[in-house]
């Protein structure tokens, strides 16, 4: 028999979110995705991106979304935006639902 403790402290270590990316990168660091931990089962994810001044530039609740910089079909300002990642997923069987924001860079 295991018994097992789960912190709901940490449970922002169960999602990645890079800070920086470029749309120029080949193959690695050229989009923002969260990735979340493999031990966690993510059943809905509604990520958003905004600008400096709080117009939204992506928008996704596909879990495999990935913004690549680019804000009607032109490469958005190099610059920092904030997201705001709501999800679900199961843990232990149990439904839950949280939130992460911050903030990422482009570079050129």
């Amino acid at each position: 028999q295991w018994n097992l403790d789960i912190q709901e402290e940490n449970i922002q270590d169960l999602i990645y979110t890079p800070n920086i990316f470029s749309r120029h990168s080949k193959g690695t660091n050229n989009c923002f995705k969260p990735t979340f931990h493999k031990d966690i089962e993510v059943l809905t994810t509604h990520v958003r991106i905004f600008d400096r001044w709080g117009n939204k530039v992506f928008e996704t609740k596909e879990l495999s979304g990935c913004w690549d910089g680019y804000f009607q079909s032109k490469p958005a300002e190099t610059g920092v935006y904030v997201f705001i990642i709501d999800y679900s997923y199961l843990l232990c069987n149990e439904l839950k639902t949280e939130s992460k924001h911050g903030d990422v860079t482009i570079i050129e």
